[in-house]
């Protein structure tokens, strides 16, 4: 893995860690070493129990955080190369959803596998999943901007040590203020549903 691709995969992981922290996720471990045969890291949140009347707002709130590993990569790396093209910032994200697991020869797997599951949990409970991904970018967009600072500073971190343990990151993240679930007024939408109230 070249220097480019170690960044951008360690503001990748970071988005994912920040912003499912910011969702209420408990983190494991976060890391940009690739299990063997991925090519992509790996952030590990708790495995939690989720009772059906949570279901929807729990797959909502994972959408986000999902979404956020991409919003992450992409923003860090325009924003550290002020000088790239527009066909190079599209470059970028063309890559960057490679890296997500989209548009791939072998079919998708890790984070775009993710988001069908999701998708189709939220369809199933009956929301249209384009405006359900529509909003989860937005929301990610607005958390990964609120958190940049936090976001670089975990990036920073595992690209030097690879792999971080939750103790790790708390400790990293602790001079920051972290904006979570609830944002200030005028925020994108809580949830899905509150579009439409």
């Amino acid at each position: 893995m070249d220097s480019k691709e170690k960044f951008n995969l360690a503001h990748h992981e970071g988005g994912h860690t920040v912003v499912g922290c910011a969702q209420g996720f408990e983190l494991e471990f976060v890391t940009i070493v690739p299990a063997p045969g991925a090519s992509e890291g790996s952030t590990k949140f708790v495995p939690e129990e989720v009772p059906e009347t949570e279901a929807v707002n729990t797959a909502e709130r994972r959408l986000v955080s999902t979404f956020a590993g991409f919003v992450g990569a992409v923003v860090c790396y325009v924003e550290s190369n002020p000088t790239l093209s527009d066909e190079e910032i599209n470059q970028h994200i063309e890559t960057q959803l490679q890296v997500a697991g989209f548009n791939r020869k072998d079919g998708e797997k890790g984070d775009a596998a993710e988001i069908r599951e999701l998708l189709k949990i939220l369809q199933e409970a009956g929301q249209d999943p384009d405006a359900c991904k529509l909003w989860a970018i937005q929301k990610a967009n607005y958390y990964v901007s609120h958190n940049l600072a936090a976001i670089k500073a975990l990036a920073t971190n595992l690209l030097q040590r690879e792999t971080l343990w939750w103790w790790e990151v708390n400790a990293i993240l602790k001079p920051f203020k972290i904006v979570a679930r609830r944002g200030p007024a005028g925020d994108v939408p809580m949830s899905y549903r509150e579009m439409y109230r």
